[in-house]
């Protein structure tokens, strides 16, 4: 990589990821936006219903992350022919993950519900969300492993043209089918469900008909699924599962302080699933820059380049500190006006305003983790280092301090969230250790 060229190809490798990623989250922007212009509890039942997928979802950054890490080393070492098997590989796992949640979430749909909020307006509203959602798990399930991989090999463009074209898509089903538009009936919650799967769906088939049609490097064919080599998979295995570790321990993590703070009360899992919507769509930019740190480390240490490697995750990381910075700005600055857009009373708008700025604080801290975690160590081959630490903190800190005042000293809602960032803290002091050991540059592949 030529270091006069570095900025160039960081920016056409991380735009795309990030317009598709704001994209992807703007899915549920857009029904937290519509479905809050009907209610609390409706918003509120979407937001814990949402809760469930989102864990769905870490499992498929876990299996897609494992082949995104191995298929940039693949990429950089010029070893192709192993692509499509690593990718095969991938996406039997992640059909095998989809249909344990679909079992689960169909026989238990209630039970999870119930988990974050008792009230039995939001159990309604959040089953029948559940129930309807859970048929595009599989479509979610293809998408993630295709786009990390087209990622992977610099293929950045194509999922995002697919998310642009799923969001516009969800935007129209949602305002026909939600609010009966065109002479249809009202659907509320079950029309934002039924628009957000067909989205999805047709996502997963543009991603299908541009891999088969235009990047064959990633058009796995049937006896790509018949066996692997016992090295390769041996090596996947080494990668995936611990990110799938990570991603299930955080997201469990996650699950658990959103129940912590549900069973505050309808106006406190309201404000937090306006909050997690927008800083969800702020960490889009700290995503697009590690996972370019990931393609841009992974591609160097597969070829053998690791002062390559060090010198462009230098360069990732000053530019997410200088980025992380202007986005916490610009969060404090425009959090009083959020939860005007949202058809919700004066508690629940004074919460999200004062749970923004909490996040604002400890936004450049965050991003600067993600691409270190995501990105880097990943990157370089290092994913069981990031297993352990963030899995560790977050138990052991993070979770036990918001438990203690929330549950016990009984603070208000931007109290027990700020206590929360202790976990960043120490992350970030682990994570830099780690970094300037130079441990966590492994070459996968021989």
């Amino acid at each position: 990589m030529k270091k006069k060229s570095f900025t160039g190809y960081l920016f056409t490798l991380t735009l795309p990821i990030i317009i598709q990623n704001l994209i992807t989250t703007s899915l549920n922007l857009v029904d937290t936006f519509m479905i809050g212009r009907v209610g609390e509890s409706e918003l509120a039942a979407v937001g814990i219903a949402n809760q469930y997928y989102f864990l769905f979802t870490l499992f498929m950054y876990g299996i897609a992350g494992g082949a995104a890490v191995f298929i940039a080393q693949l990429w950089g070492s010029q070893e192709k022919k192993r692509i499509k098997k690593v990718l095969a590989r991938s996406l039997v796992y992640g059909t095998a993950v989809t249909a344990v949640f679909m079992i689960f979430g169909y026989k238990w749909t209630e039970a999870i519900i119930g988990i974050f909020n008792g009230s039995e307006v939001v159990l309604y509203h959040g089953s029948r969300y559940l129930r309807i959602t859970l048929i595009g798990y599989l479509f979610t399930s293809i998408s993630f492993v295709l786009a990390a991989g087209l990622r992977s090999i610099n293929h950045t463009k194509i999922p995002m043209y697919a998310s642009l074209i799923g969001l516009v898509i969800n935007m129209i089903l949602n305002n026909i089918l939600i609010f009966g538009r065109w002479g249809m009936v009202p659907m509320g919650v079950e029309g934002a469900a039924i628009a957000t799967i067909v989205a999805r769906g047709i996502e997963c088939l543009i991603l299908l008909i541009f891999v088969y049609y235009q990047v064959t490097d990633l058009a796995v064919k049937p006896r790509d699924f018949i066996r692997l080599h016992p090295d390769t998979k041996k090596v996947l295995h080494s990668v995936t599962w611990p990110i799938l570790c990570n991603e299930a321990c955080w997201g469990l993590g996650m699950v658990t302080y959103v129940s912590l703070y549900a069973r505050l009360g309808i106006p406190q899992a309201a404000a937090m699933q306006i909050c997690s919507t927008m800083i969800n769509l702020f960490m889009v930019i700290a995503f697009g820059l590690a996972y370019s740190a990931l393609v841009m480390v992974g591609n160097e240490v597969g070829g053998g380049n690791l002062e390559g490697a060090m010198w462009a995750s230098q360069k990732i990381r000053s530019m997410g500190l200088k980025v992380g910075f202007c986005l916490a700005l610009l969060l404090f600055f425009i959090a009083p006006y959020i939860g005007s857009l949202f058809n919700v009373t004066a508690e629940v708008k004074w919460l999200v305003t004062s749970v923004l700025r909490v996040h604002s604080v400890m936004f450049p801290l965050r991003m600067i983790n993600m691409i270190m975690i995501v990105g880097v160590l990943r990157g370089g081959g290092d994913a069981m280092f990031s297993t352990v630490t963030q899995g560790l903190v977050m138990w052991l800190v993070g979770i036990p301090l918001t438990y203690v005042a929330a549950n016990l000293l009984g603070w208000p809602l931007p109290m027990v969230v700020a206590v929360m960032f202790a976990e960043s803290m120490i992350q970030g002091l682990i994570v830099q250790k780690r970094y300037e050991s130079n441990q966590w540059m492994k070459t996968l592949v021989a």
